[in-house]
């Protein structure tokens, strides 16, 4: 990841490690940059020079086919989840009506895995610090039922929202939502997550 990224990413940093991910600072070799394009830079010259290397990206770039099987994996998601996610956002509208002032964009989507008794287990909101500030709402869709565990806890309200396969929540990204998600106990949890953010 590029320095500069580093740091202006720093909460995502930080939650990417306690998932025990090795984030790996890089920069052009002058010391002048550090963002997205001198981590791919990086990330190419490594895996050219090794032949036990793999190559594996979430993004859309690198030589072919890796933009076209990142792209046709990403369109997937979004088509499956497009659907649920706009009725439920309509609802969520419906029922807030002062947000319908504003319009929103969608973020970067996450789908994430948590093995049994894995996960970031303490609460946390989705919009403090000054890099996740935008951020008006979060949501959520679990993937798969987990029968023990893998709820979703929001402290002030009171709730656990159980893991159940097409289960989609919205909820405000703010302190009043502060939330954890309880570890699963015997078997994986899947969700996928993303942010509304306000568009300008």
């Amino acid at each position: 990841m590029g320095r500069d990224d580093v740091i202006k990413q720093s909460t995502n940093v930080l939650k990417a490690k306690l998932f025990g991910a090795k984030v790996v600072e890089c920069f052009d070799g002058t010391g002048e940059k550090g963002v997205l394009k001198d981590a791919c830079t990086a990330v190419l010259k490594a895996w050219s020079s090794d032949p036990d290397a793999f190559y594996c990206c979430g993004s859309a770039i690198g030589p072919h086919p890796f933009p076209r099987i990142v792209q046709y994996a990403q369109s997937v998601i979004g088509k499956e989840i497009r659907e649920p996610l706009m009725h439920c956002f309509r609802d969520y509208l419906n029922k807030y009506p002062l947000l319908r002032k504003s319009n929103y964009i969608n973020s970067l989507t996450l789908l994430q895995r948590t093995e049994p008794t894995g996960g970031y287990h303490d609460f946390h909101t989705e919009n403090l610090g000054w890099n996740n500030s935008s951020r008006s709402m979060a949501w959520m869709i679990y993937l798969n039922n987990v029968e023990e565990g893998g709820e979703t806890e929001f402290l002030y309200i009171g709730k656990r929202i159980q893991a159940r396969a097409g289960r989609l929540i919205i909820f405000p990204a703010g302190f009043t939502h502060a939330h954890r998600g309880n570890p699963p106990l015997g078997q994986t949890k899947y969700i996928c997550s993303s942010w509304g953010i306000v568009q300008e």
